[in-house]
C-alpha cells in the first residue's frame, strides 16, 4: 500500500496536454483572504477610532484655546473701557504717579497702555503710557508718534475713532518691533470726553502673536486671525508663520476645507474671525500602533490559518489517493445507488427551497413576498398582498403578474423575471400594482431565483417587495368611503416613519418627514433613525426599544435632536409603536415625529428668565419674602436669610409674622401685612420693631405690596431693610450739623430752606426762622447768583460736582460776609436727588487780609521800580534773581530775561563771591549787611559797587516760610544813597 501511495504521489506529475490542469483557488487561499480582509477591516476600525479620538481631543483643545484668546482680548478692551470711564467721572492722570505701574508686564498679549492727551502749548499729543511690555512704552512713543512715518494707518484710525466719538481699531495689522524682528499687533483707539469737550484718548496695543501663544498653551493648535474688511475681504492679521503675519495659510477658503474650529469675535468695532487648526494633521503616525500590532497578528495567523488548511488539503489527497482503489472497488456499489441518490437530491433540493423560501420570509415579514413560476404566474401569496391590493391570494394564485401591473411596465418586469432565470443574478426593479379599486401603488421589488427542485427543472422565482419612494397622484376619495391608508399616511401634517427595528433602516417615510429634516423620500429610504439622530442622542431611541421590548409594551414616547440636512439641530418629539405579527413577533417600528424645537427654545427661554429671576432676587440687598395668603413664606432671599440670622429652611413655610413678632401687634389681623393683602393696597411702615433668630431686636423699613393674579390675591411681596444703621446716621447727622463751626443748611431742590445750623446764622445775623421763611437765593449777593446756579444745576442733573465757590453772603445789617461754600447732593432710595447740602465756611478776615497785602503790594512794587537805586529781590537758597528795577539793568547793561533767576554771586567777579556770601547768609530783617564787590555785568567790565543786603518776610522771630533779601547796590561815588530808606522821602 505505501508503494502505491508513493507512486500514485511521490513520482512528478506528467506535463502532457492530458494532465495540464488550469489553477484554481482552494481552501487555504481562500481562508487566507478572509482572515486578511478581517484583519484590514479590524486595522481600519481602528485607524478610524484614533483618528475620530484626535479629532475630538482637537476640537476640545480648539475650544479651550479659542475661549482664553477671545477672553483676553476682551479682557485688554474692558481695560480700555474702565480706563476712558474713570477719566470721564473726573479721574486725573499723573505721570509720576505711573512710574510704578511702567515695567514690564506679563499679560497676555499687552504691548502697551497709554493715555493721549493734548498739549496746552503744542498741537501734539502727549504720551503717558500707562502700563507697558517689556519696551512697549519706547513701542507707545515711536508708533504713536508715527516713527517712521511709513504706516500711518493707525493715525487715521485715531482721526475716525475721534470722529465718531467710540472706540475704534486699526484696519489690518500694525507691524511692532521686537529685537529688530517685526511682530504683528493691533491697536484701538477709545476717544474720552469730560464735560462735553475732548479729553484725550485713551491707545491700547495688542501683540497679537504672543497673545495667540499665550492662548495656545501647550496645545498642538494653530491660530489665524483674519479681520473682514468694509469690501468683505478677508485680511490676515496673525498666523502661525513668520512674525511678519505671513503663514501658510493666507485665505479663510483655504482653511474652510481643513478640520477646523471658528470663532466670531468684534473687537473695537472691528469684525475678527479667529480660525484654530491643527499644527500637524498628520501627528500620532499615519497607522497607530496598537492598528499596526493588530495588523501584523492578523497577517500572521491568516497565513498560519491558511498553511494549516493546505496541509489539510495535502492530506486529504493523500487519503482520497487511497480510496481511489476503493471507488474502482465500488463502481458497481454507486450505479445501484444513483437511482435513490437522484430521488434524495430532488427531495433535498426541494427542502432547500423551501427552507430558503421560509428564512426570507421570516426575515422580511413586513414586506410583500411571493413565489412565481419560471414565466412569471404566481404560485403563493403571503398574506400583505390582501392589506395592499384588496384581493384574497387564492383569486390571484394561477395568474400572470403581468395583470396586476400596467402595459408601458410590462417591459421592466419581464426584464426583472428574465433576468434571474437566465443567469441566476438577483434583480430590483420598481414598477406599479394595481389594487382592486384600480389605484397604482410603486414598489420597490427583489427578484431572486430559488434552487431547482429537479436537474431537469428551471427554478422558481421569489418575489419581495415594499413601498419605495415614489408615489403616484393620490385618487380623489368618493363620498362615503374613507381614503386608503397610503394617503393618509401621505397627506399627514406629522412626521410619520416606519423603521426596521433591528438595523434602523427606513421603511416608509411621508412628506411631511421629508419637509421636517430637508430630505427628499428617496434619500431617507436610504437612511436610518440613527443617521438623522444627533450623536448626543444615538442611545435615546435605541434605549427605549430595548426597554419595551424587555416590558412587553407597544407604546414609547422620546425627546431627541434630529440633525437637519443642513446641519441645523431639530429637537422632536418621538412617539413610537411596535408593530407585531400574528406570533407576537416585533416585525417594525411606526413612529410619528412632532417639531418642538419652539417648545423647547420657550422652555430654555423660561428657564434662563427664573434663574436670571433668582439670581437678581438673591443679588438683592434688601431682605425680600414672598407670602402667601396665610401669611407663610414660600420664598426668601439671601439678604432675609442673613437679616434674620436664620437659614432658608427654616423661613420657608413659616408664618412671618411669628418668625418677627416683637410684642408689638397683639393681632395678627391687624398686622399691616395682611391688610395690604385684603385692602390690595401697598403698605409702609418705618423703624418697626423685629426679633432676630438670635432673640436679638432690630429696626427695619419694610414694604408690603399685594400680588393680584386675574383680579384674585395670591400673596405678597415684601421688602424689609435693616434700619439701624439708618437711625444711627441720623442721629449722628443731626449732632454733626448742629455742633459743627461751619455754617450749613439742607436746601430742597427748589431753593427753600429746610434747615439751617447756629453757625450759618451767626455767620449772616439772621434768626432761624427768619432763614428759613427766605429764598436761598436772596442770601447771596446778586453777582454771585447766576454761578451759584449753574453750579447747583449741574450738581442736580449728575454731572462732575464743581470746585467750592468763593461768594459773598449779604448780612442782615446790610453789610457783606465772604464764605467758602461747597455743595453737594443728597438723594433718595430711587436716586433722585432729594436736597442740597450747603456748608459755609467763614473766610471774611481772610479777604480783608488779602485786600490790604495787595494794596501793599502795588505801593511796594512801584516804589520798587521806579526808585533810582539799583535793586534786586534774590530768593532760595541759592540767592536767584526773582525781581531788577531799571536802575540795576541799566548798571549792569542786561536785559530782564539775561538777569531772571541767575544766581546773584555769577554776576559777581569769583575774588569777591565769598564776601557775598557772607553778608548774604547774616541778613536779617532789623540790621542790614553791607560791603564792597565788583560787578562783572553783560558787558564783562568789572564795576566796583557797595552791596547792602536786607531780609524781607521775617517775623520778629526771626523765622520765614519763604524769605526773600533786597539787594542796594550802588556805586562808590553814590555810596552816601545806600542810607537812604526804600521808599523814603
Amino acid at each position: 500500500m505505501n508503494d502505491q501511495l508513493r507512486d500514485h504521489h511521490g513520482a512528478r506529475p506528467s506535463t502532457g496536454p492530458a494532465h495540464r490542469r488550469r489553477w484554481r483557488p482552494g481552501r487555504a487561499f481562500w481562508v487566507g483572504v478572509i482572515g486578511l480582509c478581517l484583519t484590514i477591516a479590524g486595522t481600519a476600525a481602528l485607524i478610524a477610532q484614533d483618528a475620530q479620538h484626535r479629532a475630538e481631543i482637537f476640537r476640545e483643545h480648539a475650544e479651550q484655546t479659542l475661549d482664553t484668546f477671545s477672553h483676553s482680548i476682551e479682557r485688554h478692551l474692558e481695560r480700555a473701557h474702565n480706563l476712558g470711564a474713570l477719566i470721564e467721572a473726573g479721574a486725573e492722570i499723573d505721570p509720576e504717579r505711573y512710574q510704578d505701574t511702567r515695567r514690564p508686564t506679563t499679560d497676555n498679549g499687552l504691548k502697551f497702555l497709554a493715555w493721549m492727551e493734548p498739549e496746552s502749548d503744542s498741537d501734539e499729543l502727549r504720551i503717558i503710557p500707562l502700563i507697558a511690555s517689556s519696551g512697549g512704552g519706547v513701542v507707545a512713543h515711536r508708533v504713536l508718534r508715527a516713527e517712521p512715518a511709513d504706516d500711518l494707518s493707525h493715525l487715521r484710525t485715531l482721526e475716525t475713532a475721534i470722529e465718531r466719538g467710540a472706540m475704534t481699531g486699526t484696519q489690518g495689522v500694525v507691524l511692532f518691533h521686537a529685537n529688530g524682528e517685526p511682530v504683528p499687533g493691533f491697536i484701538a483707539f477709545n476717544p474720552v470726553r469730560r464735560d462735553g469737550e475732548q479729553a484725550g484718548v485713551v491707545a491700547l496695543a495688542i501683540r497679537l502673536d504672543r497673545a495667540a501663544g499665550n492662548a495656545r498653551r501647550d496645545y498642538p493648535v494653530a491660530l489665524h486671525v483674519f479681520q473682514r474688511a468694509e469690501d468683505g475681504s478677508a485680511l490676515l492679521l496673525h498666523g502661525p508663520g513668520g512674525n511678519d503675519g505671513v503663514a501658510e495659510h493666507t485665505r479663510p477658503e483655504q482653511l474652510e476645507d481643513g478640520r477646523h474650529e471658528r470663532r466670531n469675535l468684534d473687537v473695537a468695532g472691528r469684525q475678527w474671525t479667529v480660525y484654530a487648526t491643527p499644527v500637524d494633521a498628520t501627528a500620532g503616525g499615519w497607522i497607530p500602533a496598537h492598528a499596526l500590532m493588530l495588523l501584523i497578528a492578523g497577517i500572521g495567523l491568516s497565513g498560519l490559518a491558511a498553511r494549516l488548511v493546505s496541509r489539510e488539503n495535502h492530506l486529504r489527497q493523500l487519503v482520497s489517493g487511497q480510496l481511489q482503489g476503493s471507488e474502482q472497488r465500488s463502481s458497481s456499489l454507486r450505479q445501484e445507488l444513483t437511482v435513490a441518490r437522484n430521488t434524495l437530491s430532488r427531495e433535498a433540493a426541494t427542502l432547500q427551497e423551501t427552507e430558503h423560501y421560509k428564512r426570507f420570509m421570516a426575515a422580511r415579514a413586513s414586506e410583500l413576498f411571493a413565489r412565481l413560476a419560471p414565466d412569471g404566474t404566481i404560485l403563493e401569496l403571503s398574506a400583505s398582498w390582501e392589506t395592499l391590493l384588496g384581493q384574497a391570494p387564492d383569486t390571484m394564485i394561477g395568474r400572470p403578474l403581468g395583470q396586476f401591473v400596467n402595459e408601458d411596465q410590462h417591459q421592466e418586469l419581464n426584464r426583472a423575471i428574465d433576468a434571474p432565470r437566465l443567469n441566476g443574478d438577483p434583480v430590483t426593479a420598481t414598477y406599479p400594482l394595481r389594487d382592486a379599486g384600480g389605484a397604482l401603488h410603486w414598489m420597490e421589488a427583489s427578484h431572486l431565483r430559488l434552487p431547482p427542485a429537479r436537474q431537469d427543472t428551471a427554478g422558481n422565482l421569489l418575489l419581495a417587495a415594499r413601498p419605495s419612494g415614489k408615489a403616484p397622484p393620490a385618487p380623489s376619495p368618493q363620498p362615503g368611503h374613507w381614503l386608503p391608508y397610503e394617503t393618509i399616511f401621505q397627506k399627514a401634517a406629522v412626521g410619520m416613519a416606519v423603521f426596521d427595528h433591528r438595523t434602523g433602516d427606513c421603511l416608509y417615510v411621508n412628506q411631511a418627514l421629508c419637509d421636517l429634516v430637508g430630505y427628499a423620500q428617496n434619500e431617507l429610504l436610504e437612511m436610518g433613525y440613527r443617521d438623522l439622530t444627533h450623536p448626543a442622542d444615538q442611545h435615546a431611541t435605541r434605549e427605549q426599544l430595548d426597554q419595551i421590548g424587555a416590558a412587553s409594551q407597544d407604546t414609547f414616547q422620546v425627546e431627541k435632536r434630529y440633525l437637519h440636512k443642513t446641519g441645523r439641530v431639530i429637537w422632536v418629539l418621538v412617539t413610537g409603536s411596535l408593530i407585531r405579527d400574528d406570533q407576537g413577533q416585533i416585525t417594525c417600528v411606526a413612529s410619528q415625529i412632532r417639531d418642538i424645537s419652539e417648545q423647547k427654545a420657550v422652555e430654555h427661554a423660561l428657564e434662563q428668565i427664573n434663574r436670571r429671576h433668582d439670581l437678581i432676587l438673591n443679588a438683592a440687598a434688601e431682605a425680600i419674602f414672598g407670602l402667601d395668603t396665610n401669611g407663610r413664606v414660600v420664598f426668601a432671599n439671601s439678604a432675609a436669610c442673613l437679616l434674620l440670622s436664620r437659614e432658608s429652611a427654616t423661613i420657608e413655610g413659616q408664618v412671618l409674622f411669628d418668625l418677627l413678632d416683637a410684642g408689638l401687634y397683639d393681632d395678627t389681623e391687624v398686622w399691616p401685612i395682611h391688610a395690604c393683602m385684603e385692602e390690595r393696597q401697598v403698605r409702609q411702615d418705618d423703624s418697626a420693631l423685629f426679633r432676630r433668630g438670635d432673640g436679638s431686636v432690630f429696626v427695619a423699613d419694610y414694604t408690603a405690596a399685594p400680588i393680584v393674579d386675574n383680579d384674585r390675591v395670591t400673596g405678597a411681596v415684601v421688602v424689609m431693610t435693616d434700619a439701624s444703621e439708618r437711625q444711627e446716621g441720623e442721629a449722628r447727622f443731626r449732632s454733626a450739623f448742629d455742633d459743627v463751626a461751619v455754617g450749613m443748611a439742607l436746601i430742597r431742590t427748589d431753593g427753600r430752606f429746610l434747615r439751617a445750623n447756629d453757625a450759618l446764622c451767626q455767620l449772616t445775623g439772621y434768626e432761624q426762622d427768619a432763614l428759613l421763611a427766605m429764598p436761598s437765593a436772596e442770601l447771596l449777593h446778586p453777582d454771585d447768583r447766576e454761578a451759584n446756579y449753574r453750579a447747583n444745576k449741574r450738581i442736580l442733573e449728575g454731572q462732575r460736582p464743581s470746585a467750592p465757590l468763593e461768594q459773598r453772603l449779604c448780612h442782615r445789617d446790610g453789610g457783606i460776609a465772604w464764605a467758602l461754600t461747597s455743595t453737594s447732593v443728597v438723594r433718595d432710595p430711587d436716586g433722585q436727588p432729594r436736597y442740597l447740602l450747603k456748608q459755609a465756611q467763614d473766610i471774611t478776615p481772610r479777604k480783608v487780609a488779602e485786600a490790604a497785602l495787595r494794596a501793599s503790594e502795588r505801593r511796594f512794587r512801584g516804589v520798587f521800580d521806579e526808585a533810582a537805586v539799583a535793586m534786586a529781590l534774590l530768593s532760595g537758597p541759592q540767592a536767584r534773581v526773582q525781581r531788577t528795577n531799571e536802575a540795576l539793568r541799566a548798571l549792569l547793561g542786561c536785559s530782564v530775561d539775561a538777569l531772571d533767576d541767575q544766581p546773584v554771586l555769577e554776576l559777581i567777579h569769583p575774588d569777591d563771591r565769598a564776601e557775598l556770601e557772607c553778608r548774604l547768609a547774616g541778613a536779617s530783617a532789623t540790621d542790614g549787611s553791607a560791603c564792597s564787590v565788583r560787578l562783572k555785568g553783560c558787558t564783562g567790565n568789572p564795576v566796583p559797587v557797595h552791596v547792602q543786603v536786607s531780609m524781607i518776610g521775617q517775623d520778629n522771630g526771626g523765622h520765614a516760610t519763604d524769605p526773600l533779601q533786597l539787594v542796594q547796590i550802588l556805586r562808590h561815588d553814590n555810596r552816601h544813597e545806600a542810607s537812604r530808606p526804600l521808599g523814603g522821602d
